[in-house]
């Protein structure tokens, strides 16, 4: 990588840096204020608070994603890869997202099995991660979120993530998985996206030679991630 390459993610790598740590103070105070450890707060002061919560956690994620691109610009290939159990690597990335979950008051209904690949177990957790927070972005209050695990006893494993939000305009369905695009905005959120989430789960499924597709709808949005079973 040459000079003129490095510095953009260096310079990306100590401002990501330098945010988070007063971050992390804002979203553990805002946390002691929502569990009322502080004391009993009025309808106001309540609804305040989950904006602070709801806010707070969308820009961690979205440092997130900065570093991880940034990451992913850097490596260029898979990394290690290990034998896991696909399930537990979703619910992994679904309890990564419980705040997310609660704040929207939104159902789970998963269809998961036992099943094994190999994988960079980073990587594909940041993929399943992106991919269940965008759902969760989209989806509208008290709606459900689907995931399932298919055709796992073929060569084969496909994992499904739909969501009942207002799916993705026909003219931006080419353009979501390119760095940065955010097209559509959810009403719900306070902060713009980076347009960095589906991105790098496209990057990270191309490295492993896999597939990431959005699939025709009628409601909302269903992503497909196709992997090789072991």
């Amino acid at each position: 990588m040459s000079d003129h390459e490095e510095q953009p993610q260096t310079f990306l790598r100590y401002i990501s840096h330098e945010i988070k740590t007063p971050l992390t103070s804002i979203i553990e105070g805002s946390r002691l204020l929502d569990k009322k450890l502080l004391g009993e707060m009025n309808q106001e002061q309540q609804e305040i608070t989950n904006t602070l919560v709801r806010s707070s956690a969308e820009l961690q994620r979205a440092i997130v994603n900065l570093l991880d691109y940034n990451c992913s610009l850097a490596l260029k290939k898979v990394g290690w890869r290990t034998r896991l159990n696909l399930s537990q690597l979703i619910k992994h990335a679904l309890s990564n997202n419980q705040l997310s979950i609660r704040q929207k008051q939104l159902a789970i209904n998963t269809q998961l099995e036992r099943c094994f690949v190999d994988v960079d177990h980073g990587q594909l957790l940041t993929v399943f991660d992106n991919l269940i927070s965008n759902a969760i972005k989209h989806s509208p209050a008290h709606s459900t979120i689907k995931i399932k695990l298919d055709n796992i006893h073929s060569k084969e494993v496909c994992v499904l993530i739909e969501d009942q939000g207002l799916g993705i305009k026909e003219e931006d369905r080419e353009f979501i998985f390119d760095p940065f695009y955010v097209g559509m905005q959810p009403r719900q959120s306070a902060l713009k996206r980076t347009g960095l989430g589906l991105s790098i789960a496209k990057r990270y499924i191309d490295d492993h030679s896999d597939k990431l597709l959005l699939l025709k709808s009628l409601d909302g949005a269903v992503f497909k991630v196709t992997l090789p079973r072991n």
